[in-house]
């Protein structure tokens, strides 16, 4: 296990629960990429031997991607898995460095805040007004629904890991003056 794993002896009662809630949603999202890749194999094979395509393979990619982004948005974020270009680090001290984490992931948190906002409205919206995709029929306002669930399990880790870097501060006596 690395430093960045959640999962490690150092972590506390919220972080570990927010892991395993996270970890589980990741892994139905590698469920959901399992079934996108059936999908496409499927439609392959029945428009390339049969000359019978599948045809809602693309409307059903499009639905699945929606929920293995947002499935694994928080884990990702915990377990220290997203990209990162540092070309301000090298220029500061530790304590200015990890205020400057507590500043971007607060305002990650903010962000991912307003997008589970709007995303729970419009898919409040959908559900009312019944919208559908084009091909299957399918309704939208669940892949809504997961959009704006994702997102506040996201902002919810950016808030604990800001926290963390604003304690690490603390801790470090650093970051006064």
């Amino acid at each position: 296990m690395t430093a960045h794993d959640p999962s490690w002896s150092g972590a506390g009662p919220i972080e570990r629960t927010l892991a395993a809630v996270s970890r589980r949603i990741a892994e139905a999202g590698g469920i959901v990429i399992l079934a996108m890749m059936l999908v496409a194999v499927l439609d392959v094979v029945l428009r390339y031997v049969f000359n019978a395509p599948l045809s809602s393979s693309y409307e059903l990619i499009q639905l699945g991607m929606v929920l293995v982004v947002y499935c694994g948005l928080a884990w990702c974020g915990l377990s220290g898995g997203h990209i990162a270009v540092n070309f301000v680090g090298a220029l500061l001290d530790r304590p200015r460095l990890r205020w400057l984490n507590a500043l971007v992931h607060g305002v990650g948190a903010i962000l991912f805040l307003v997008v589970a906002w709007r995303s729970a409205g419009e898919a409040v919206k959908y559900f009312a007004s019944g919208e559908t995709t084009n091909m299957l029929k399918a309704p939208l306002f669940p892949f809504l629904a997961a959009v704006a669930a994702g997102a506040l399990l996201y902002a919810v880790t950016l808030a604990l890991l800001s926290v963390k870097a604003l304690r690490s501060v603390g801790e470090s006596g650093g970051g006064h003056g």
